[in-house]
């Protein structure tokens, strides 16, 4: 969740519709991907599309790796990325 800009503001938006807020995000994940149920998480096939000088479109392709005995789930997504605070961080969170 360090990526993720710290704020009610922030938002994620997946199949059950829009959660707003860093901690709500963050509560979903824990609801959904339990410790014995987390994988490998690794992205690639990034397009970015510079916005302006401090804001990002970023979309991509996630994989998740649960081993061998499970089968991968993988995906889209499309991020907003700004800087703030001289950290680049996520605002905008969209993935399928």
């Amino acid at each position: 969740m360090k990526a993720y800009h710290q704020s009610p503001k922030t938002k994620a938006i997946g199949s059950k519709g829009v959660t707003y807020g860093v901690d709500n995000i963050l509560a979903n994940y824990k609801k959904h991907y339990t410790p014995e149920s987390m994988g490998r998480l690794f992205f690639d096939n990034y397009i970015l599309e510079k916005l302006s000088p401090k804001c990002y479109y970023v979309i991509g392709r996630f994989h998740l790796d649960y081993g061998k005995d499970k089968d991968l789930r993988q995906g889209h997504f499309s991020i907003i990325m700004k800087k703030i605070d001289g950290k680049w961080l996520i605002v905008n969170d969209h993935s399928s």
